[in-house]
């Protein structure tokens, strides 16, 4: 299907809701890369390099953190 950069943005580290989507994404066919908790922009802008995703997905439960958006 395609491939997607997934991750919990800095400052936050809940992941439940990523992990969900991830495994959705799996089922759909396409390769999920997981960069974990906690990321900063210039992991996704690395990863985004490495990996050219057709798909970002960027997951925060704080409000306090969706500027790192």
């Amino acid at each position: 299907q395609g491939k997607m950069v997934i991750g919990t943005v800095k400052g936050d580290i809940h992941d439940i809701g990523k992990n969900l989507v991830g495994m959705m994404m799996e089922g759909a066919g396409f390769d999920v890369i997981d960069l974990g908790i906690n990321n900063a922009v210039e992991k996704y802008l690395d990863a985004i390099e490495q990996h050219q995703p057709d798909i970002i997905g960027m997951s925060a439960l704080l409000t306090t953190t969706m500027p790192y958006m």
